[in-house]
């Protein structure tokens, strides 16, 4: 399966994904989930998510089953141990790659400033690549926010083009408004993605009409 974007529950979808169908895994979680064996299962804050709950430890049992090589995981600092925790019980080596914002922009105002650094857990499969180690990506944050975690299409790029290969699949379970599937495309990648919410996935369907007609 490839060049698709799919209404549904990530976790459940990928229980019937086959191991290693994809190449590399590229996504986004909610920021406020937690592994269950550490502090629960936690309830995270999204539009329409009310009461939704978000597994984090099948999520990723899901992830490392269906990767082939790689694993890329944007989280809270809060996520990092766990996160790395899960991955390397899986089967993958994992470090931290920070996102570095070459122009963080205030909250509320002068006052309140969004951090200038972002944390991503990168895994791969058995031994951790070389260029998977002391990663820095520096790139403007964007300016146009439709999802609250949305990550600029030129960092998404610079990602892909950096650790994947022509013809690859990248896999976005959390796909948001779809500009990891995008950034794919447009580097000749293959793209498969998840969305849970409606409104999301009928954005992302009108975004990747385009390339799904290539």
């Amino acid at each position: 399966m490839k060049n698709k974007i799919i209404n549904d529950d990530c976790i459940k979808f990928m229980e019937n994904m086959d191991s290693n169908s994809v190449d590399h895994v590229i996504t986004d979680i909610p920021y406020d989930v937690v592994s269950r064996k550490s502090n629960g299962i936690r309830k995270f804050d999204k539009e329409e998510a009310d009461g939704l709950k978000f597994d984090l430890d099948k999520f990723i049992e899901g992830c490392t089953k269906v990767a082939k090589d790689s694993v890329m995981i944007f989280c809270a600092s809060e996520q990092v141990s766990d996160l790395s925790n899960l991955l390397n019980k899986n089967g993958f080596e994992s470090t931290l790659a920070i996102w570095r914002k070459t122009n963080p922009s205030p909250v509320n105002g002068q006052y309140i400033w969004l951090s200038g650094l972002e944390c991503c857990v990168v895994a791969s499969k058995g031994e951790l690549k070389e260029s998977l180690k002391n990663v820095v990506w520096e790139t403007p944050s964007g300016r146009s926010k439709i999802h609250p975690t949305e990550k600029p299409l030129v960092l998404l790029k610079k990602i892909i083009e950096n650790h994947t290969k022509e013809g690859e699949l990248i896999f976005d379970p959390c796909s948001g408004i779809g500009s990891t599937l995008e950034a794919a495309a447009i580097l000749n990648r293959f793209w498969l993605g998840i969305e849970l919410f409606n409104d999301y996935f009928v954005n992302i369907e009108k975004r990747m009409e385009f390339y799904q007609k290539k």
